[in-house]
């Protein structure tokens, strides 16, 4: 049985500032390759979700991306607009303090 898609966008997106928006900005930042899988991940997921009336943008930085300054205020910035911001990592270390900030 398939499920019948709804042309309004999923509740989550209605009941907050983005429900009048056609973009949707995804920032993700991953540690390594499996991360940056699993972020991809969630990210296609919520592209589905989101249906054909959002336009997804998406961003990927590696941690170790973040470290040179330039790099990492670009990030920031990018950061700072986005939409949605996914950290993708193990659960067994720290997140890097270039990372934190």
């Amino acid at each position: 049985m398939q499920r019948a898609r709804s042309t309004q966008p999923p509740a989550f997106v209605q009941s907050c500032s983005l429900a009048h928006r056609d973009t949707f900005h995804i920032v993700a930042a991953y540690e390594d390759y499996t991360a940056g899988r699993r972020a991809r991940e969630v990210g296609t997921r919520l592209v589905a979700e989101l249906g054909s009336g959002f336009e997804v943008t998406c961003e990927f930085w590696r941690f170790d991306c973040l470290l040179p300054p330039a790099l990492g205020d670009y990030a920031r910035a990018d950061a700072a607009r986005a939409d949605l911001i996914i950290v993708s990592c193990r659960s067994d270390s720290p997140l890097p303090e270039h990372v934190q900030s």
